[in-house]
């Protein structure tokens, strides 16, 4: 079946089991963790916290609750009973065994201070992002980050990616024929991460209708191909904040931040390509299909790191003139392109960066089918699409 398709973070996690008492995993509401660890990870003992009677088991008393669990024990969407993690850090601290309590979770853990102290020293935390093109495919996953060298190829072709990048790397819908199956499926996760999700978040004062318009502001940047800043919504700058921060909690949307050398305000992307595509609705435009390449290049390369258990430091660079630069890697600018016209065009933002920044080389990253390499000397050279996939 689609979604039990192997998923390339299993080894990592079965690492972070030998060294953790307790491994978490989060990410996007129903983008695979469940079954990553009930069929992939072989962890027959699985308790849901959206169990009702089981959600109030482990709120009115939390040690019982632990203690009528065999270990291992997955216990999934954990954050709906915070008690529970100190609860774990008494038991883990009397009796540090590694590989105890697999937990999993639809908001970030670290979001509330008491559970990042309770966590401390005692978690391998980890992100499950959407599938990646590779999973989707079930090709073996790359052994690390690709050398960036003249001929390099990408194992798939740039067609493929961008039929990727329209579905999206969630379970469900990413396998889907029916287009309005696809449209009827993000309806409805939209319709429980707004009402649900979010209103958990909130708690009081919380308006879903707030939360649609920014996505409708969101949808409407994404189709002239822009990155959302603060700039791009109609609402107070601190309602908005509150808002895209606990959208970021659940997964909803990333933030990427500009490079301290840069002039730019932290941008906002959705947690999926998919995702990106349905709120906007149309993606027949060039800069359409641009933002939906860049949200599926995050998933890509975000993912490739996580599953190395490598750190994601990435930003994006804008100076006062010229086009955003879409990475900063390893000190080189990097900028998504969907066509090579106009090349001299499109080097321009690279060039200002790579000044700016002190670098020797920059690359444009775009749908060919090898790469070419800027001479050791300087200058700007060319990555496919699908380098990392």
């Amino acid at each position: 079946m689609p979604h039990r398709r192997t998923r390339f973070i299993s080894p990592y996690l079965k690492k972070q089991a030998k060294l953790w008492p307790v491994v978490g995993v989060v990410g996007l509401r129903q983008s695979g963790k469940t079954t990553l660890f009930r069929e992939q990870l072989g962890i027959a003992n699985y308790i849901t916290l959206d169990d009702d009677d089981y959600q109030q088991s482990a709120i009115d008393s939390p040690k019982i609750f632990l203690a009528r669990q065999n270990r291992p024990v997955v216990i999934d969407e954990i954050q709906k009973a915070p008690r529970l993690f100190d609860a774990i850090k008494m038991s883990v601290d009397n009796k540090r065994i590694p590989g105890q309590f697999y937990v999993t979770g639809s908001s970030q853990f670290s979001s509330r201070i008491g559970v990042r102290e309770s966590l401390t020293g005692r978690i391998g935390l980890c992100q499950l992002f959407p599938m990646t093109l590779a999973e989707a495919q079930q090709a073996h996953p790359l052994k690390g980050l690709p050398e960036l060298e003249e001929g390099l190829r990408g194992r798939f072709s740039w067609e493929e990616l961008l039929f990727h990048a329209q579905r999206g790397g969630m379970p469900v819908p990413m396998f889907l024929r029916n287009e309005s199956q696809v449209k009827d499926y993000w309806k409805g996760w939209l319709e429980t991460t707004i009402y649900r999700d979010l209103a958990q978040c909130f708690k009081k004062s919380y308006q879903p209708e707030i939360t649609k318009g920014i996505l409708r502001s969101i949808g409407k940047s994404l189709i002239q191909g822009e990155l959302p800043t603060l700039t791009s919504f109609d609402y107070d700058s601190r309602r908005l904040r509150n808002y895209l921060e606990a959208m970021e909690t659940i997964f909803l949307v990333r933030r990427i931040s500009c490079h301290e050398m840069g002039v730019g305000k932290e941008i906002w992307i959705l947690g999926d390509s998919g995702l990106a595509g349905y709120v906007m609705g149309d993606v027949k435009s060039s800069s359409a299909v641009l933002s939906l390449i860049r949200h599926a290049l995050w998933t890509e390369t975000s993912s490739l790191m996580g599953f190395h258990g490598m750190t994601d430091d990435r930003c994006y660079f804008k100076s006062i003139r010229g086009s955003a630069v879409d990475w900063i890697w390893n000190n080189s600018p990097m900028k998504i392109v969907t066509s090579l016209q106009q090349r001299s065009f499109l080097e321009r933002s690279l060039e200002g960066a790579m000044q700016k920044l002190g670098s020797r080389h920059g690359y444009l990253i775009a749908p060919v089918g090898h790469a070419e390499i800027p001479p050791k000397s300087g200058g700007i050279g060319v990555l496919p699409w699908t380098t990392w996939s």
